[in-house]
């Protein structure tokens, strides 16, 4: 692992590098999985230690993905979907369990997603658009069940959401600068406004 000093505190780099990758914070860690370098498509995963600035190796998925969807939620972490190592979209989903250390798949989802989003609200999982995609899906953590929900108004390849206020917001995607959000309450999504410009792959958080 890599030491790198800056000019106020000592950071470690991961020893894999990782494009299109995801991310997601549990249980006070950063959980990375899956993204694709030189050698291909990744199933390797790492959490970060923010306390001991450490990097540390998990168990790998059971297949490699890149263009994923990483969520927690009940004490685990579940992958969604992704480029597999065939260079195809899946719709393939999994979970791990951070007591035993183990990834073991949950039922697939209804549509093949890469490129996708996701979010949890209520105690689902919302599986949101994709490569050409404008459909939205939701699994629900108590019955181990995918329903459609109705879809966004814009198709969003690498557009980035997240929940405020009982709202799932919804930001940007290949070509797309609109803004917009689902409203469990009503069943709807509805357009907000729009970004100045159009933004790819942006990074959205609600603090």
């Amino acid at each position: 692992m890599m030491r790198i000093q800056s000019g106020i505190a000592t950071f470690l780099l991961w020893e894999k590098r990782r494009f299109l990758f995801a991310s997601t914070l549990l249980n006070g860690l950063v959980y990375c999985a899956g993204g694709h370098n030189d050698t291909g498509r990744l199933s390797s995963c790492e959490s970060y230690n923010p306390e001991e600035r450490k990097w540390s190796s998990i168990r790998n998925m059971n297949i490699k993905r890149s263009w994923l969807a990483l969520v927690s939620a009940q004490g685990l972490l579940y992958a969604l979907g992704g480029i597999d190592d065939d260079l195809n979209a899946t719709n393939t989903a999994e979970c791990y369990d951070p007591r035993n250390g183990k990834w073991e798949y949950i039922p697939p989802m209804k549509t093949c997603r890469d490129g996708l989003t996701a979010v949890v609200l209520n105690n689902e999982i919302y599986a949101i658009g994709g490569d050409g995609l404008s459909s939205v899906e939701k699994y629900n953590l108590d019955t181990k069940t995918w329903i459609n929900v109705p879809s966004m108004n814009e198709r969003r390849n690498g557009g980035s959401a997240c929940v405020v206020d009982g709202l799932i917001w919804m930001f940007g995607g290949n070509d797309v600068k609109t803004v917009e959000f689902y409203d469990p309450a009503t069943n709807k999504w509805q357009v907000s406004t729009n970004m100045d410009r159009q933004r790819y792959v942006p990074c959205v958080l609600s603090i």
